[in-house]
């Protein structure tokens, strides 16, 4: 009988870590991305704040973006949303230079299900150094007439600013999120398959 209670608890966290994987692989991504400035007469850094949903149609979208670093002493942040994926703003992305941060809440009637353009940064540093920008308190809602909240994954993204060279920025620790969901899967299948010869042993031994 207790042979019968293992092969039950043994399916059930199989089960559990099977579908467990969609939502960790699945869940919407915020990115961040260093884009060439052309213009030779502006020093600023150029950053786009990009959603993905992954295929899940989103209507709202909130939370703060927020800087820290040396480079970020006295930082100058202009947030241009012209272009965004989100034309309605309830709480409109501004930069709060006393908290280094920008909170916001944006929304689209019907939602979207593509990867879009959130807003984008024009950073003009006094200062050379590190300047880092994370994604926090954020969530996303879903179209589904619930207002089912949905999580958002995002990498803190650092890049290094050289105010004595123009246009030359150098982005570090940014790390891919399909690195980390690579480990997730090899991860869970490595325990699935120490599970499954585990089981098959035990059957082996009746």
């Amino acid at each position: 009988m207790s042979k019968v209670y293992l092969n039950y608890n043994i399916v059930g966290v199989v089960a559990l870590l099977f579908f467990s994987i969609p939502q960790i692989i699945f869940a919407a991504e915020l990115k961040f991305k260093v884009i060439p400035n052309t213009d030779s007469k502006d020093k600023a850094t150029l950053v786009e704040i990009n959603i993905d949903p992954q295929s899940k149609k989103l209507n709202v979208v909130e939370g703060e973006i927020k800087f820290a670093g040396a480079g970020s002493e006295n930082l100058f942040v202009q947030v241009e949303n012209g272009q965004s994926i989100l034309p309605i703003w309830p709480t409109p992305p501004q930069y709060d230079k006393d908290k280094k941060t920008i909170s916001f809440t944006g929304g689209v009637p019907g939602g979207f299900d593509k990867e879009g353009l959130l807003f984008r940064l024009r950073l003009s540093p006094s200062v050379s150094g590190i300047v880092n920008i994370s994604y926090i308190n954020g969530n996303a809602y879903l179209n589904d007439g619930k207002g089912t909240k949905e999580s958002v994954s995002s990498e803190p993204f650092d890049i290094n600013i050289d105010i004595n060279k123009q246009n030359q920025k150098d982005e570090k620790g940014f790390t891919s999120n399909k690195n980390k969901y690579a480990i997730i899967i090899l991860s869970v299948v490595f325990v699935l398959v120490i599970i499954l010869k585990y089981v098959f042993k035990k059957n082996n031994e009746k």
